[in-house]
């Protein structure tokens, strides 16, 4: 997928990136995705987003405590791998 460019910004390298998130209520619980060809800039912007959501939202219920756990975890792998992602360049030059 890196003959692709990102789908916010148009940008290369692109890859494929997945970002997960949970929401913990107190009887069920959900899970969100986004699985999107991204540059580092939005994919970086995009896991700290969904890890600031699943700490404030992820807490609340029985399972959820420890689902979050791992979303958690899932959330900061996808920011290391985000960030070491090389940084982007527009795909046509402006002019």
């Amino acid at each position: 997928m890196h003959g692709f460019g990102c789908e916010v910004c148009e940008c290369r390298p692109a890859t494929r990136f997945v970002a997960r998130r949970h929401v913990g209520m107190l009887v069920v619980r959900r899970s969100y995705k986004v699985d999107a060809v991204l540059c580092r800039v939005h994919a970086t912007e995009l896991a700290r987003q969904f890890l600031g959501l699943t700490l404030v939202q992820g807490w609340w219920g029985i399972t959820s405590f420890f689902f979050n756990i791992l979303a958690v975890c899932a959330d900061v792998v996808a920011i290391v791998r985000a960030q070491s992602m090389a940084v982007p360049v527009p795909s046509v030059p402006p002019g």
